[in-house]
């Protein structure tokens, strides 16, 4: 299992590599560094998402293009980072993702209900099946696979061979291994136990909380590096206020028009 794990790890340091790319790309985005397939277009893309910005409410119509143009910067580098965690997960993939992939082992037990159907099999038998293939597949699985994916994030863009970086990467990568599957095989050995000692249920329970909170913290624990949001009046609460925004919206618009902007009656 080691050595075929150790292959996924060197896949997933690529992915780690194309999300750190993705992640530092936002992070540094300017829409006036952004390539344009026609160069002709830029100033005519640009004075559309300043006009945009204008027309939220987010920038006056006095203010210059320039200053829309850096409003709408902080608003990608603010909204977009979480947009992305949201999507593809903290660690580059999300649970939903990993869990389809060993969602295979969730199939394992209708071969043990379809032996006490025939009555070959105990009823615990059906039970003790279900707990074990279902913790295989929704908790011990998508965990090794968060962690291969922490340890792959380390340092993805460091080639890999005979020095002393790979040494300690598989070391982690073996550790993991031995600590998940080792706990996999314990749970799995006292669910055979409490098939016919009932004093084990107690610990193949304890053990299968234990893997489950343990992947509920990986996958829906907030990243540890929180999103760093600009000041700049107060972005988020202006978008979140529809009423406001679209009314200055409105407003923006009439006046790019040419027309007065209609007087609003405030509701009492």
């Amino acid at each position: 299992m080691t050595p075929v794990s150790f292959l996924g790890l060197v896949l997933c340091r690529r992915l780690a590599v194309e999300h750190q790319d993705i992640l530092r790309k936002v992070k540094d985005f300017r829409i006036q560094s952004a390539i344009c397939n026609l160069e002709a277009d830029r100033e005519v893309v640009e004075g559309n998402v300043a006009a945009f910005i204008q027309c939220l409410g987010l920038a006056s119509q006095d203010d210059s293009a320039e200053h829309a143009l850096e409003i709408f910067n902080s608003l990608v580098r603010e909204r977009v980072p979480g947009a992305l965690q949201h999507s593809l997960g903290r660690l580059g993939l999300r649970y939903q993702t990993v869990a389809s992939m060993s969602c295979v082992f969730l199939l394992r037990p209708f071969d043990t209900i379809n032996a006490y159907l025939h009555g070959e099999r105990q009823f615990r038998s059906i039970v003790g099946e279900v707990v074990g293939s279902w913790t295989l597949g929704l908790a011990t699985i998508p965990l090794a696979v968060a962690g291969v994916l922490y340890i792959a994030a380390n340092r993805p863009a460091q080639r890999l061979g005979c020095n002393a970086f790979t040494a300690l990467l598989l070391s982690k990568h073996t550790v993991l291994m031995i600590l998940v599957f080792g706990s996999w095989y314990v749970c799995n050995v006292s669910i055979e136990r409490a098939r016919k000692r009932t004093t084990w249920i107690a610990l193949c329970a304890g053990i299968v909380v234990v893997l489950t909170v343990a992947t509920a913290y990986v996958y829906l624990h907030p990243s540890l590096q929180r999103v760093q949001r600009p000041s700049i009046g107060g972005l988020s609460e202006r978008l979140q206020d529809g009423g406001g925004g679209q009314a200055a919206g409105r407003d923006a618009a009439q006046e790019a028009d040419g027309h007065a902007a209609e007087p609003r009656v405030e509701s009492a």
